[in-house]
């Protein structure tokens, strides 16, 4: 019998050197604490921030981010970049850009996102869906 998180780690498997960001929509806020788990368990960095997920961008076990409405232009931003091999945040903080390169050799970039949150998204322009790659729904 397989257990509901199987079906994420298949997911996940799928994933790896993907040239874009892939997305997992939770229903609710119970599910989305369920995928941070497996996400975890899985062995994946978490980043607290886009500017954060430059920093760790090539982690060998891969990254993944809770994009919250508050930050979603951050996210949605770097979202759109990350394919072109080259990308450049704005620290708000520091008042400086700070770039990266991707590595999508072997890599694992995941958003995870509510789907309140993604639809709040959509509803200010931002059209995660367009604009990540693979997508994982429970």
């Amino acid at each position: 019998m397989r257990t509901t998180l199987s079906p994420l780690a298949d997911f996940l498997s799928s994933c790896k050197s993907q040239k874009e960001v892939s997305l997992v929509l939770a229903k609710d806020e119970a599910e989305l604490s369920s995928f941070q788990d497996a996400l975890r368990s899985s062995g994946l960095v978490s980043a607290d921030s886009p500017l954060q997920l430059l920093s760790v961008l090539n982690s060998d076990s891969g990254v993944y981010a809770v994009v919250r409405s508050p930050h979603a232009k951050d996210y949605y931003d770097f979202a759109v970049q990350y394919p072109t091999g080259q990308i450049e945040l704005w620290d708000r903080t520091s008042m400086q850009a700070h770039g990266a390169t991707p590595s999508y050799e072997n890599s694992v970039m995941i958003f995870l996102m509510t789907k309140a949150d993604l639809l709040s998204s959509q509803q200010e322009g931002r059209d995660f869906l367009a604009n990540c790659g693979l997508v994982f729904q429970s």
